[in-house]
């Protein structure tokens, strides 16, 4: 896999391999979700703040490339250097591929794969089961401040955090406008009953140790999501709506 300018022009693709450009719409900003608990609602209550942290939309971006030079070795990934603001506030890909519809002309690229945010109930991921209520969407954190009483015997009973990332992945092919989309969902849960002496579930890990956690999430879910996307595409794509 190469990644930078293609030296052909557009009219050599027929026969040649495929060119992605690579987009990333998740954003600099995590969320922390704080469970509160409810009754009687099925309102979400949660408190939710946004936290501005650098990288983990460049870091969803680098995992693609890598996912596709795994999956299609053959092919020229171009990543884009940044991403305006006015595109995340877009949110969809759709708009988000026409708002660049020159740059990606200019870049001669073939298809194009786009990061988006995906909500979802929580289904955060625990040997028992999932945990968690109401909904998370993109990148970010969940606590649960709650101490379960009396104890059920679950290391959850005195709380827990936990980091997740839920993504939605569009691979769209430009001539055309076919796309096919993959939900990808990644999330690890930390009770605080395994810190000794316990602990605030946010206090589990250090703030380095939860980027670098979150990291990881992120990672897996764009290579695992990639590879699925990419080995889909030959079966059924589906045109994107126009207006």
């Amino acid at each position: 896999m190469a990644i930078g300018a293609p030296a052909w022009p557009p009219t050599a693709r027929a026969t040649e391999a495929p060119t992605y450009a690579v987009l990333s719409l998740l954003g600099g900003m995590l969320t922390l979700v704080t469970f509160q608990p409810s009754t009687g609602s099925a309102l979400d209550r949660n408190l939710k703040e946004d936290i501005a942290v650098a990288g983990m939309g460049p870091a969803a971006a680098s995992a693609i490339i890598s996912a596709i030079a795994h999956s299609q070795p053959e092919a020229l990934v171009i990543p884009f250097p940044s991403v305006d603001d006015k595109l995340l506030t877009l949110g969809q890909p759709k708009a988000a591929i026409e708002a660049l519809r020159s740059e990606l002309k200019n870049m001669h690229a073939t298809h194009v794969i786009v990061a988006t945010k995906y909500r979802q109930a929580e289904l955060l991921r625990w040997p028992r089961g999932h945990v968690g209520e109401g909904r998370l969407a993109g990148l970010g954190f969940y606590q649960d401040r709650t101490e379960r009483q009396p104890p059920q015997g679950d290391p959850l009973d005195q709380g827990y955090s936990a980091a997740y990332a839920y993504a939605r992945l569009w691979w769209a092919e430009l001539s055309s406008m076919q796309t096919r989309d993959l939900p990808v969902l990644q999330s690890r849960v930390w009770p605080v009953m395994e810190v000794a002496g316990g602990a605030d579930p946010w206090s589990v890990l250090t703030p380095a140790a939860r980027l670098e956690d979150l990291r990881a999430l992120i990672r897996q879910a764009m290579e695992d999501g990639v590879a699925k996307l990419l080995g889909e595409v030959n079966t059924r794509t589906t045109p994107i709506p126009v207006g």
